[in-house]
């Protein structure tokens, strides 16, 4: 029997049992990410990736200039780029 599913990332569709396991670790894996971003970080990459506003929406929202908004997504972005690349080194590490 297939389920269906919904989040942010990905729209609703129909899944097998692998695909649900393997969408449940991208979504352990995404919500440990976040969690471990200071709440500057968090909060603008939600707003801009997750809920689809613009930076400048984003921006009046957080209560920061055009520039500072983007200032701080850029490096929100590399600071979640960065622990990615530490969990998938830890995960090669893991399989050897």
């Amino acid at each position: 029997m297939e389920q269906t599913t919904t989040f942010g990332l990905w729209e609703a569709e129909p899944i097998g049992p692998f695909d649900s396991t393997a969408r449940d670790e991208a979504r352990r894996l995404l919500y440990e990410i976040l969690s471990g971003l200071k709440d500057r970080h968090r909060e603008i990459l939600v707003l801009v990736v997750f809920e689809h506003q613009t930076v400048s929406e984003a921006a009046h929202a957080l209560g920061l200039s055009l520039k500072a908004a983007e200032r701080r997504l850029e490096r929100a972005y590399a600071k979640f780029n960065q622990a990615l690349r530490r969990y998938r080194a830890e995960d090669e590490r893991r399989l050897r």
